[in-house]
């Protein structure tokens, strides 16, 4: 095994069984083999009836090819199952802030692994705003928005973030024409962490374990914290948010695995500054890191838990589109 080629016990690392484009049968097969670990990306907004289970795929341009869902759903007409009550899910998939309080709705939800501090580019929000609202649309003043944003944000409900339309437009009403600089900053939000955490205490169920994503490969279309904004995010879900355990950080790696120690050497990093920073032993800190085309190599560098797709299922199934 690579725990022991790697000089480690097996029990130091946790296998998720992430099913990309499988059945809800082939997982209660591995189920029945004794697994119990499994990771989706995508839990359905539309959760309503606990205990129903269906699984669908599609592709989500320039994320990992797919997405897997997992849709607690009340439709008769799709196939239902049940799935034992010791099975453990890990949402590995994009957190929105917008979504969160549906994870506390999930059956046997074990951790969510991809809590970050989201980051909005000023710019891209400008223009976005400019594209919804026209051009002429956007300030009556340098000192407040117009009319037609207030009127349109109370009326409808927008496809936006909705506190990233609030710190946009607070923004706005400070910017005093939209220079350069202004539209290049970020806005830096703990808007993920603090959503989950009311979504869980609002739900009644147990504090939810967490791992901090960090986007350690710098890639634009990865998500996660810097590397040098860990150590804030952690300690404001230690600090603010009484109902997440911070469990560990997790990464993705680039897809250019000869690159990968860099990015599992940089995780590693955070993890001793994070555990130096807050005093935390470092053996309390999980590092989530390697996927099948890698996994041996997170191993031998420390992970804890790596997340296997293709090696346990086999290759990527997808329905075929009607013609």
């Amino acid at each position: 095994m690579a725990a022991e080629r790697a000089g480690r016990s097996p029990e130091q690392v946790r296998v998720v069984a992430v099913s990309k484009t499988k059945s809800a049968n082939v997982i209660q097969q591995l189920f029945n083999a004794g697994h119990r670990v499994f990771g989706e990306n995508y839990v359905q907004s539309s959760l309503r009836r606990p205990l129903r289970f269906q699984f669908f795929s599609f592709n989500l341009a320039d994320f990992a090819g797919s997405i897997w869902v997992l849709e607690i759903h009340d439709n008769n007409a799709l196939e239902e199952m049940r799935l034992p009550s010791d099975i453990q899910w890990h949402f590995i998939g994009i957190c929105k802030a917008t979504k969160s309080k549906h994870f506390g709705g999930v059956p046997n939800l074990h951790m969510v692994e991809s809590v970050d501090d989201k980051k909005v580019k000023i710019q891209n929000y400008y223009y976005l705003l400019i594209a919804i609202f026209g051009p002429g649309a956007m300030l009556t003043s340098q000192e407040e928005p117009s009319e037609t944003i207030l009127n349109v944000c109370k009326k409808q409900q927008l496809e936006i973030i909705e506190d990233v339309l609030e710190n946009m437009l607070a923004l706005l009403s400070r910017a005093k024409g939209l220079d350069d600089d202004v539209r290049e900053d970020n806005i830096r939000v703990h808007q993920i962490a603090n959503h989950l955490d009311r979504a869980v205490v609002s739900l009644g169920r147990n504090p939810l374990k967490i791992l901090v994503q960090v986007n350690t490969s710098g890639e634009e279309s990865k998500h996660g914290v810097e590397p040098s904004q860990c150590v804030e995010l952690v300690e404001h879900v230690r600090m603010s948010c009484p109902n997440l355990i911070f469990s560990g950080l997790m990464t993705i790696g680039m897809l250019d695995y000869s690159s990968t120690p860099e990015n599992f050497n940089t995780l590693r990093k955070c993890r001793t500054e994070v555990c130096d920073a807050l005093g935390i032993p470092e053996d309390q800190c999980e590092l989530s890191m390697g996927m099948s085309a890698d996994f041996e190599q997170a191993i031998q560098m420390g992970s804890t838990n790596v997340r296997i797709g293709s090696i346990i299922f086999g290759p990527r199934e997808y329905p075929k589109k009607n013609q």
